[in-house]
C-alpha cells in the first residue's frame, strides 16, 4: 500500500472516530436535558 493511501485511510478513521465521539456526547447531553426537571 502506498503511503498516500495509508494516510487517507487513517484520516477517514480519525474523522469517523471523532464524529462518533461528538455524536455520543450530543446524545448524552440531550438525554440528560430530557430527563431533567
Amino acid at each position: 500500500m502506498r503511503p498516500k493511501q495509508m494516510s487517507e485511510a487513517r484520516m477517514r478513521e480519525i474523522i469517523r472516530d471523532q464524529f462518533t465521539t461528538s455524536m455520543n456526547e450530543f446524545m448524552a447531553d440531550m438525554n440528560s436535558r430530557a430527563g431533567g426537571p
